[in-house]
């Protein structure tokens, strides 16, 4: 009965906030950068005709344009990704490890990974790898920024 109660009274602690953290833990800046670049330059994809998702061709087309090093050469501009960046200045090596790692998620899963036919909440296999794409150049640009002596 004891340790019921002692689990209980640790589970309350952690979730309203008694260690520090209140809630669930707010993503990392560099992540909602990478999330946000993601969202607003690979197109939604919510059907089988090539004007409803993503192709192969526009695969091929973004990454023969160099788009995702476009758009990493943009926002290493923003404010919002040297925020990101001062961020990650603060955080030990296992921690900034941790950020790229899911940082460099895709946005969505595809459609077979859900097991669905078309829908908006999930993407074809090119639009995801435009999200990758995405999302490895602006760890890159983040971690070769976190590398430049002041």
């Amino acid at each position: 009965m004891k340790t019921t109660r002692r689990a209980c009274l640790l589970a309350g602690l952690l979730a309203f906030g008694a260690f520090g953290q209140r809630g669930p833990a707010k993503p990392a800046k560099l992540v909602e950068v990478v999330r946000a670049a993601q969202h607003e330059n690979v197109r939604e994809s919510y059907g089988l005709w090539a004007n409803e998702c993503v192709t192969d061709l526009d695969l091929a087309d973004f990454t023969r344009s160099g788009k995702a090093a476009r758009i990493a050469d943009e926002l290493s501009r923003a404010k919002a990704f040297l925020d990101a960046v001062s961020e990650l200045k603060a955080l030990d090596q296992g921690a900034r490890e941790a950020v790229y790692a899911e940082a460099r998620k895709p946005l969505r899963p595809t459609w077979e990974q859900q097991g669905r036919r078309p829908n908006r909440d999930g993407q074809t296999e090119a639009g995801q790898r435009e999200e990758i794409l995405i999302a490895a150049e602006v760890v890159k640009r983040a971690q070769q920024t976190l590398a430049r002596p002041k």
